[in-house]
């Protein structure tokens, strides 16, 4: 009878030890299963999307042909740095030339001598008035001919000293090329544009070029309308003994007559000193 009794708790412990160890090992199973990674499924990164996309600033350089004020042509990080009005084109109505510079904070750096350079770039827009009070695009020089700020960590800004002005219904632009390493020699320049043909001719360049040490004067104009260029050399803004300018006078045709939209930096070396006479 215990021998009877004996064998029925050795089964029951038998069917039991069974059915613990089974869902010990589905345990385990899922356990480790929820370890590895199902290559069938996409990876999500965990990462905030918001802390790590960065904000892509637009710097636009298209100018509108209208507008209604002056300030609608200045586009967005842009600011008008040098404004002049007057009559431009004989209507009788006050025109507007302004210069613009970019702010691009990219665009500025330091060198390896601790120079700031700023190369933001600046263009030149001249705005008819129109009899509504509106403005029309009338030229746009965008192709570097007025230079950026700081481009070269030896020449200063070329419009610290220089300016733009409207005489006599013609427009001027005035610029100053100083060095502080690796040239004597300051240059003025001058060009002078009048809007014909259904555009701003240049019609007049002069250069006015003197040595810092000794005063030596240079002076070169160019009358692209008479075709006459007077070169005077000679003078000395020093010494007045030592003045004695001596000018000669050539003539020669240029056409066709530089654009105001066209012209580069320093344009002046190719018109005067790279000319065919």
């Amino acid at each position: 009878m215990q021998f009877i009794i004996f064998r029925k708790v050795l089964f029951l412990f038998s069917i039991l030890s069974f059915f613990l160890l089974g869902s010990s090992c589905d345990f385990l199973s899922k356990k480790k299963d929820a370890n590895v990674i199902d290559t069938n499924k996409p990876i999500t990164s965990t990462t905030d999307e918001k802390s790590t996309t960065s904000v892509i600033e637009e710097y636009p350089t298209d100018f509108p042909e209208q507008g209604n004020k002056m300030e609608d042509f200045v586009p967005k990080h842009w600011s008008a740095i040098i404004k002049v009005d007057g009559d431009l084109n004989k209507d009788g109505l006050t025109d507007t030339a302004l210069i613009v510079e970019q702010e691009n904070p990219n665009n500025i750096s330091i060198t390896e001598y601790n120079d700031t350079l700023n190369t933001n770039p600046r263009a030149l827009l001249v705005l008819f008035k129109q009899e509504n009070g509106t403005y029309k695009l009338a030229a746009k020089n965008d192709k570097g001919f007025i230079e950026p700020p700081k481009e070269n960590s030896s020449l200063l800004d070329p419009l610290e000293e220089g300016d733009i002005d409207i005489k006599n219904n013609t427009l001027r632009l005035n610029f100053q090329y100083f060095f502080s390493a690796g040239s004597w020699y300051i240059t003025n320049v001058e060009y002078v544009f009048r809007y014909q043909n259904s555009h701003f001719e240049l019609i007049g360049v002069e250069t006015n070029s003197f040595d810092r040490s000794t005063g030596e004067e240079t002076i070169v104009s160019f009358n692209l309308s008479t075709n006459k260029l007077e070169i005077t050399m000679g003078g000395n803004v020093f010494e007045e003994n030592e003045n004695n300018p001596k000018k000669e006078t050539k003539t020669f045709m240029y056409n066709p007559k530089p654009i105001l939209d066209n012209m580069e930096a320093t344009a002046y070396l190719t018109i005067l000193y790279n000319r065919d006479e």
